[in-house]
């Protein structure tokens, strides 16, 4: 559909009673600030999904004010509950600048493949509204040796509602996961926990088993396959897993 059919649409739907947008067009970010004033009368919207909005480096003035056009309509949700961001590039290291602009809790964010910052970690755990978060999707977001104490303390402030954690491809190592595993022992509301497509070694998946063994509520539990067995099913000790209570796993 081309830019001006949307336009069009947009302007003879009635947009307070919509509850759900979904982009999915491979847009600039100069695109996407054209559709911000129809954003901002979107005030029952309770589902946002952005993917593919591209920006160039935001200490350009250009594309600080496109950013600026976009996040600012978000002071305009009211009911905004489910936030998907996929491949926001254009939100990268100003991650603070979109958070300050949320009005009401949310219970589903998700930003997944971007290269979040150690600030955007922070901002990300010192955020207000993301405290009552049901589940939390970062798959993509490599991080770095720095960043895993900033993941820890994002764990901790939704440890108490948090029901779905998916940390698929984030480059976590040993390292990043040692950290974590406190944080993670708190989250007993979890219900499903995904770590797929990192680099883990046996013993430290083992200790992590010990640590969600606790968690109550934890039925679906995603791994990858330890870097340091060839043969997953068979080098994994099935007694030591039922030791630990574990009903359901996979590689």
């Amino acid at each position: 559909m081309s830019l001006e059919n949307i336009v069009q649409v947009l302007g003879i739907v009635q947009l307070d009673c919509i509850q759900e947008v979904e982009v999915s067009c491979v847009w600039h970010l100069s695109t996407l600030a054209m559709f911000a004033p129809f954003l901002g009368q979107m005030s029952n919207i309770q589902r946002l999904h952005l993917s593919h909005i591209h920006g160039l480096a935001f200490e350009e003035e250009e594309e600080y004010h496109h950013a600026v056009q976009i996040t600012s309509q978000f002071r305009r949700l009211y009911h905004l509950r489910d936030l998907y961001l996929e491949t926001p590039s254009f939100l990268e290291g100003c991650l603070n600048q979109m958070l300050r602009c949320l009005m009401t809790p949310l219970d589903n964010l998700a930003i997944i493949h971007s290269l979040l910052t150690d600030s955007d970690l922070t901002h990300l755990s010192q955020c207000p509204n993301i405290s009552q978060l049901k589940s939390l999707d970062l798959t993509g977001d490599l991080l770095t040796y720095a960043n895993a104490e900033r993941l820890s303390v994002l764990l901790e402030k939704v440890a108490g509602t948090l029901e779905k954690l998916d940390l698929n491809m984030c480059g976590i190592s040993d390292f990043h996961l040692e950290a974590i595993l406190p944080a993670l022992s708190h989250c007993f509301q979890l219900k499903s926990f995904s770590m797929c497509g990192n680099l883990l070694s046996m013993a430290i998946m083992e200790k992590m088993l010990r640590h969600t063994s606790a968690l109550p509520s934890l039925n679906k539990e995603l791994y990858p396959v330890p870097q340091d067995s060839l043969l997953s099913r068979e080098s994994i000790n099935h007694r030591d897993l039922h030791s630990v209570g574990l009903n359901c796993l996979r590689f």
